[in-house]
């Protein structure tokens, strides 16, 4: 099974800094929630080292998508601003590109709040304004494409530009303490990231009106069925991987992700 995640650098370099952030130590035989789990690529790897783990999103076909395909998660369509769970009952909350795209994300934080215990943690990563130029002008093109294809109300679409330093004051706010703030360069790398990005809408946007496209188990999984896809995973996954194990060698080239990592008091 192939994850349109795979054949993007700043996938495995986000892999990288949340390992480097104990998150699969944060989750070791605990209660875990994946808010906004999208298709399972983050909830089927927190399921290898949690007890339990629910994993919530608004598309009722990812969900389905993520049944079929992945066990040992509790798949749940609904609503991140209005979870499933009683008050306090989970010791950690992963969050990532999520917050990006909904319309109120104080509500989002508040609700995380609720649910988790005194003590737990909360993992939020979410993508920030580039520093280069070049970078901001292909991140630019590619919500400009995500934005057209789905249109500014779809919830693939983002909603706005988010800053880490804005995020950590408001859950701070809601009570927790931040222990760590990370801006990922996503291995230096960014430009080809975005650029690929770009292609890639691209080719799906050949199909953007069909029926299958326009579907939210398409969403992430649309064109990596195809035999294109599957020959182009075969030849970039590899260097996708050896990139972000290069990703120390380029700290401070540019910045395309925040993660916040904090704990409620």
């Amino acid at each position: 099974m192939m994850y349109l995640e795979e054949l993007f650098p700043d996938t495995w370099c986000k892999l990288h800094h949340y390992a480097e952030m104990d998150l699969w130590e944060l989750a070791a035989g605990k209660t875990v929630v994946d808010a906004g789990c999208g298709t399972g690529f983050y909830a089927m790897r927190l399921a290898q080292h949690a007890a339990n783990v629910m994993a919530v999103d608004l598309s009722e076909a990812n969900i389905a998508w993520c049944r079929d395909n992945i066990e040992g998660v509790d798949f749940r369509t609904g609503e991140i601003e209005r979870l499933p769970l009683p008050d306090s009952s989970v010791d950690l909350v992963f969050c990532a590109e999520v917050l990006e795209h909904v319309k109120d994300s104080r509500a989002v934080l508040v609700e995380m709040a609720r649910i988790l215990r005194p003590g737990a943690a909360l993992l939020l990563a979410f993508p920030i304004r580039p520093a280069l130029p070049t970078t901001r002008f292909l991140e630019w093109c590619s919500d400009a494409l995500t934005n057209w294809y789905y249109g500014k109300t779809h919830p693939m679409a983002h909603q706005r530009v988010l800053h880490h330093t804005s995020v950590a004051a408001e859950i701070q706010g809601l009570g927790f303490s931040v222990t760590e703030i990370r801006r990922i360069q996503c291995t230096g790398v960014s430009l080809l990231e975005q650029s690929m990005a770009i292609a890639g809408k691209l080719l799906t946007g050949l199909s953007r009106r069909s029926r299958l496209y326009r579907t939210a188990q398409a969403e992430q999984t649309h064109w990596v069925k195809t035999r294109a896809a599957r020959a182009w995973s075969r030849c970039m996954t590899p260097l996708m991987r050896w990139l972000a194990r290069k990703d120390s060698a380029f700290r401070g080239f540019d910045s395309t992700c925040a993660v916040i990592l904090a704990r409620k008091k």
